[in-house]
């Protein structure tokens, strides 16, 4: 659809900026009497209308009868047992296109999710009948939905001293994904909130001697289901930090804490506390430590830990990811060997039964490494990765398979004007 986008945007600051405010609103519409490319019939407005703001329900049957020695599929009338454990009567479709008699269909298959199709993806343009409600494809055409967005968004702050400041944003959306119709429009709006509050010191000084810099934050979060916002809002591996299976839209409230000290320039360390709440069934809570040291031309050396225990009662899940990092690196001369590790350990358990799930898994990976910085304008540097992976196997992790990758770089670096590089894994 034709759409149209109208955006303000108006911030200020006084008392030395020490206070700010801003406010930000957007406003996206697709004009429903205005397609692009395609037209809709009189039947696919009536669709539309009934089918509220439901994906699945906005589509057409995707089935089209062809004639003889055209099609690919054939239709069946079976029985099959439905979920509930009672004998249905259905027609299904059977990919056969040798088959120039009966095959007189043309289907069109749409993903509807897993547990939301009858059908199954084989080979690139072939399904193939999987049970009720047992597959994650459906013969259907999804018809375009013309959406609008209103959002609303406020933020403020204030530097308390200078060393604390805090800040909140509060947002407001107002998501139709459907224009035709008004059948939930009552659940369209949604909100979103966030505080935090971070203090930052320089220099801690106790009896006149410096302890070095100190820095603590807290974040606050809370995300209703029904909230969109126009861009992205997470990390891009929020969903892996706190290991987060379920994609289903759900309230959504989050703290965070973290401390960082450095007691020298060239050392830090730091811990981190977290806890989420996605609706009722999923809780997660993650603790992270690290420590580093080094700077320019020194010994460099640091160590990552985290652990994630979740639990998810709507897939009857729970979890504990532990989560490990390290690395070093020497200079000697031109040459810098290091080394590094990586590995991690998923144990995933049913919340009922207490047996080991499929998804877990664990992995150690040792990663030596040198580099020369420069001969002449070249920079060189090679790696070799081992790395052994377990899997499930007859209810415990067992050694499932093991790899090691080479990697190499060669740069030269403005050269009469010339500059290249190569690499090859």
């Amino acid at each position: 659809f034709s759409r149209s986008f109208v955006a303000a945007k108006s911030g200020t600051s006084f008392s030395d900026r020490r206070f700010t405010f801003g406010a930000e609103l957007l406003v996206e519409n697709d004009n429903q009497d205005s397609p692009v490319e395609f037209a809709l019939g009189d039947s696919e407005k009536a669709i539309l209308r009934a089918a509220g703001n439901d994906r699945l329900k906005a589509a057409r049957p995707g089935v089209e009868f062809v004639g003889a020695g055209k099609g690919q599929y054939l239709r069946k009338d079976t029985v099959v047992s439905a979920p509930s454990g009672v004998d249905t009567s259905i027609v299904l479709y059977r990919f056969a296109p040798g088959d120039s008699l009966d095959a007189v269909f043309s289907i069109t298959f749409s993903y509807v999710g897993p547990g939301n199709g009858d059908y199954a993806i084989i080979a690139l343009g072939r399904f193939q009948f999987a049970g009720l409600r047992r597959g994650s494809y459906s013969p259907i055409r999804f018809l375009p939905m013309p959406a609008a967005h209103r959002f609303t968004d406020i933020d403020a702050g204030a530097r308390v001293t200078d060393e604390l400041s805090v800040g909140g944003e509060y947002a407001v959306s107002n998501f139709d994904a459907n224009r035709f119709s008004t059948i939930g429009d009552q659940d369209n709006t949604g909100p979103a909130a966030s505080f935090n509050l971070r203090f930052s010191s320089g220099g801690v000084r106790v009896g006149g001697r410096d302890l070095g810099a100190l820095d603590m934050n807290f974040k606050e979060r809370y995300v209703d289901r029904r909230f969109v916002s126009p861009d992205r809002v997470n990390e891009i591996e929020f969903n892996r930090k706190w290991n987060i299976a379920d994609s289903t839209k759900q309230d959504e409230e989050l703290r965070e804490g973290s401390l960082l000290y450095r007691p020298a320039p060239a050392i830090s360390l730091a811990a981190g506390l977290g806890w989420m709440k996605r609706g009722e069934p999923f809780l997660s809570k993650r603790v992270t430590a690290s420590a580093n040291l080094g700077g320019e031309a020194q010994t460099k050396a640091n160590y990552d830990f985290e652990v994630i225990r979740s639990q998810d009662a709507s897939l009857d899940d729970r979890a504990t990811w532990f989560r490990h990092r390290a690395g070093a690196e020497y200079p000697i001369g031109m040459f810098t060997p290091g080394i590094a590790y990586n590995g991690e350990n998923l144990r995933s358990t049913g919340l009922s039964s207490g047996t080991v799930r499929q998804t877990s898994f664990r992995f150690n990976e040792i990663v030596p490494r040198l580099r020369i910085d420069s001969i002449g304008r070249m920079f060189l540097r090679a790696e070799a990765a081992w790395r052994c992976e377990d899997a499930l196997s007859s209810g415990s992790l067992k050694p499932a398979s093991t790899s090691l990758t080479q990697r190499y770089r060669w740069e030269l670096q403005e050269w009469r004007d010339l500059s290249s590089s190569l690499d090859m894994t």
